[in-house]
C-alpha cells in the first residue's frame, strides 16, 4: 500500500493516528491530504495556514520517525464534504493565486530540517464532470461551456502551470 491520507486540522487530533503505526510502517511513503474546505471569505487565512501546517508537520514528523518520504496529496478545488457545513464553495475551483499560496506553504513547511519530498495532484475533472453532474456548483460552472474537453484541458494546463511555477521556485 503506497499511500496514507488523512484530513485533520489540529495536532492534538492527529495524534490519534499513532494507533495506525503498524500500517504506516508497511507503506512506501506518506501522503497527507490537506484539502482546503473553505475560501478566505468563509474562514480567515490563519486557520487555513494552521490547518496546512499541522497536517504537513505531523506527516513530516512521522516520515522522520519511519524513515519515509512525504508526498503531499493536493487538489485544485475546495473539498466538498464538511459534515453539517453551511458553506457553499464545495467543488469550486480554488483561485490560482490562492492555490499557489497553498502549494508554497506546503513545500516550505519544515519539521526537524525535513520538507515534503513532492506533490501528488489529483486532476479530477473527468470524474467530477461525469459523476457529480447534479452538483449546483459544477452545474453553474459548466452551464455555458460549449467544448467540455477543451475546458477540462484548460483547467488541467492552468493548474499544472501553477504547480510547476511553485516547484521551480
Amino acid at each position: 500500500m503506497p499511500m496514507w491520507l488523512y484530513s485533520q486540522y489540529s495536532e492534538a487530533g492527529m495524534k490519534g493516528y499513532d494507533k495506525l503505526m503498524p500500517l504506516y510502517e508497511k507503506m512506501d511513503f506518506l501522503a497527507p491530504s490537506p484539502y482546503i474546505f473553505y475560501d478566505n471569505k468563509t474562514v480567515n487565512q490563519e486557520f487555513v495556514e494552521q490547518y496546512i501546517d499541522a497536517n504537513i508537520r505531523y506527516s513530516l514528523e512521522l516520515g522522520i520517525k519511519l524513515n519515509k518520504p512525504v508526498y503531499c496529496y493536493v487538489w485544485h478545488r475546495y473539498q466538498p464534504f464538511v459534515a453539517g457545513s453551511p458553506y457553499s464553495n464545495a467543488n469550486m475551483l480554488i483561485p490560482t493565486p490562492i492555490f499557489a499560496e497553498i502549494l508554497t506553504k506546503i513545500m516550505n513547511t519544515v519539521q526537524s530540517n525535513k520538507k515534503v519530498t513532492g506533490l501528488i495532484w489529483w486532476n479530477c475533472e473527468d470524474w467530477l464532470y461525469y459523476n457529480q453532474s447534479g452538483d449546483p456548483i459544477l452545474t453553474q460552472e459548466y452551464k455555458n461551456v460549449t467544448n467540455i474537453d477543451l475546458y477540462k484541458k484548460n483547467i488541467l494546463q492552468t493548474y499544472l502551470d501553477v504547480i510547476q511555477r511553485v516547484l521551480n521556485q
